[in-house]
């Protein structure tokens, strides 16, 4: 605690980045278009900001939002952009957005309950990405998106590329679900410790590797920033 009379030299956050939340899959660029919103948390921070605390600021605000216990749970993350508006034929505009990768945390890394192996590529290839927001290009005014995925139910950990199998927008699969009775519908075209306490998620990574090909249009409005 300051002392009375002390002054708290510490600077504010600069900015703030909303991180939408989701268990199972991530969301698809056009649920952010819809209203109202996916579930989202506010987090001001720094572009110095990593994934490891983007993890901590979730897994503090929305604990609900984890299995019980969360060791093994992975937390898959990408970077939503906006883009230019496009205008059609009426003079409208709509809002359009991009998705790009950046990676995965696993809650209680290493520790039992989440042991993952990685090959030397993979190693190799985790310690040449990003490690910050200011590392993945972010701009004030995009947003970050979350998968949390649970451990698969013989223990292990899920794979980063099962947020994608089940992409899709939250409205288009409530449909299917109810009328179909096998399963959530079809996959998107062009099918990417000691137990946790709720105070520390351990490292993760950073991962630009994944297929995007199907989120979004990079057409020549894209600020073509990657």
């Amino acid at each position: 605690m300051s002392s009375p009379g002390s002054v708290n030299s510490d600077p504010a956050p600069p900015f703030m980045v909303r991180l939408f939340y989701r268990a199972g899959s991530l969301y698809q660029v056009s649920d952010f278009c819809s209203s109202p919103s996916p579930p989202s948390i506010e987090v001001h921070t720094w572009y110095s900001c990593t994934l490891y605390e983007l993890a901590l600021e979730l897994a503090d605000a929305r604990p609900s939002a984890f299995p019980s216990p969360a060791v093994g749970t992975r937390l898959v993350f990408q970077l939503i952009s906006p883009e230019d508006d496009d205008s059609d034929n009426e003079g409208s505009s709509r809002a359009r957005f991009s998705a790009k990768d950046l990676g995965s945390v696993v809650i209680g890394e290493g520790g039992p309950g989440a042991e993952i192996e990685n090959d030397p590529a993979t190693e190799r290839r985790e310690r040449e990405l990003p490690r910050t927001l200011d590392e993945a290009r972010f701009l004030e005014g995009d947003y970050i998106s979350c998968a949390i995925l649970a451990p698969m139910s013989d223990g292990s950990v899920a794979h980063a590329s099962l947020a994608k199998v089940n992409v899709g927008s939250t409205r288009s699969r409530h449909r299917q679900n109810q009328a179909s009775h096998f399963g959530p519908g079809r996959r998107p075209k062009g099918t990417r410790s000691p137990p946790y306490s709720g105070n520390t998620v351990p490292m993760g990574d950073w991962d630009r590797n994944y297929n995007m090909d199907y989120y979004g249009d990079r057409g020549s409005n894209s600020r073509n920033r990657w």
